[in-house]
Formats: structure tokens, sequence, C-alpha cells
């Protein structure tokens, strides 16, 4: 399973955070799938390092008890290897395993405003948590792990904009924001994957990142 909209059927659903930051207590709706990815291999692939295959999911949200919150969700749900979709439920829930390490999830939750109130890099989370799927799941009792966060002032950084030549002002502001942000998460020990710069956001109100 590898296909874009395997999971579409969640879209509308409200979600229970296990451990639940929102306030007030609620639960979180599901508004739509904003990324998916997916990690497949057959069962004979598998080396002694790696999990079992899963997917990884972005979803838009909001608080069910206040319509006006709104962030994010990342789910990583494990699947079945591949050539076992249509196996039946007793041999998929074979696959079942425990929550391995995701490094956004550690990372987040270490770093949240919960736990390190003085680090202002990160965004403010809304719950996260480590589950079990359902009997219907396409992996019975199979693991998932989730985070969910605010969502933050700003927008992506747009590489064309950042390096027009008329923007050298800009882009000495996105240095000093990222500068600031980087030796916040060094603080912590931990430092930013980057893979690419939509995944930087900026304000340029407060000039913050």
């Amino acid at each position: 399973m590898s296909r874009p909209g395997d999971f579409d059927n969640m879209i509308g659903t409200d979600f229970a955070l296990a451990q639940s930051l929102l306030s007030p207590p609620g639960a979180l709706r599901l508004d739509d799938v904003l990324s998916e990815c997916y990690q497949t291999f057959g069962a004979d692939e598998r080396d002694s390092e790696c999990g079992p295959p899963f997917a990884v999911l972005k979803f838009a949200c909001h608080s069910t008890t206040n319509p006006t919150q709104h962030g994010f969700i990342r789910m990583y749900i494990q699947i079945p290897y591949d050539r076992t979709l249509r196996s039946s439920r007793e041999i998929r829930e074979l696959q079942a395993e425990d929550n391995p390490v995701h490094k956004e999830y550690e990372a987040l939750t270490t770093l949240s405003k919960s736990k390190c109130s003085k680090c202002m890099a990160t965004p403010e989370l809304l719950g996260y948590g480590q589950g079990r799927q359902g009997p219907e799941a396409y992996v019975p009792n199979g693991y998932i792990t989730y985070v969910a966060w605010q969502r933050v002032p700003g927008s992506p950084l747009d590489s064309r904009f950042f390096w027009l030549e008329e923007n050298r002002q800009y882009r000495d502001e996105v240095r000093a924001a990222f500068a600031v942000a980087y030796k916040e998460l060094n603080k912590y020990g931990w430092q930013p994957a980057i893979r690419g710069p939509r995944k930087l956001i900026y304000d340029s109100f407060s000039k913050t990142m």
C-alpha cells in the first residue's frame, strides 16, 4: 500500500489525544490530508536496524472545543509488508510491533514548551501519544505514534523570493532569525534536519523563526 488516499477515510473524524494539551480539553478534528509518505518493503527485505513498514501522514486539524484553534498532526502508522495487504486479519495482526522511535516525535515532545519553557524555536504542542490500531485497521494492534502542534504565525520560506537581488535585507533578517532558532535548539542538544527551505516557517512581522 503506497497510494495517496489510503487514509482519506480519516478526514472529518475526531481524533482523541492520549496526552492532550488542548484548552479547553477536547479532541482534534482532522480537516485535510496535507502530505503522505510510505516506507514500504517486504518481510524478506527488512534488515535488523529498521522497523516495520509505516506511513507518515500530516493532517490539518482544529480543536473540537475551540474551532479557532488550528494546528497540524503528524501520524506514524504501521502498515503491512508488501504483498500482505489482502491477507487475513489474523496474518496481518502477527506483524504488529511496538512503537519505534521517530525523531520528529522525540524532538517535539522533548522541546515543547510544556517541558522546556525557555525554548522558543518549536511550536506549542496540542498533544501527542503512542497507541495501537483497532481490529479493523491495516495492521490490527499495530503501532500508531502521533504528535500535534499549533499553527504558528508566518509562512514557509520561498526560495525564489529569498534569492531575488532586491531582497538582501530580507535575507539578512531570515539568516539572523535562523541563527537564533539554531542556538535555541542547540542548547537542548538538538539540531535542525532541514529538507528544503519550505520546512522553515518565518514570521516577517516579528522577525522570528
